[in-house]
């Protein structure tokens, strides 16, 4: 069941995307059920998914050159 969006980023690698649309634009989010998921902004299709076991994620950023993923949790 949705419960919503805790939080969400954009990856600076969608700005190259725009140019290169062959190029994944990837969008973090973390639901409200503590799970993230990175998408694809583009298309919508699921890019991967981590749910912590033990507490919840509560947000999530890019670095600045897309290549890395921060989450935080409880």
């Amino acid at each position: 069941m949705f419960r919503g969006v805790m939080a969400a980023a954009f990856s600076p690698q969608c700005l190259d995307a725009m140019s290169a649309p062959s190029e994944p634009c990837p969008l973090a989010t973390v639901g409200m059920d503590g799970q993230l998921i990175v998408w694809d902004a583009a298309t919508g299709q699921r890019l991967f998914d981590f749910r912590e076991a033990i507490g919840g994620l509560k947000s999530v950023a890019f670095d600045p050159d897309g290549t890395l993923l921060a989450i935080g949790s409880t």
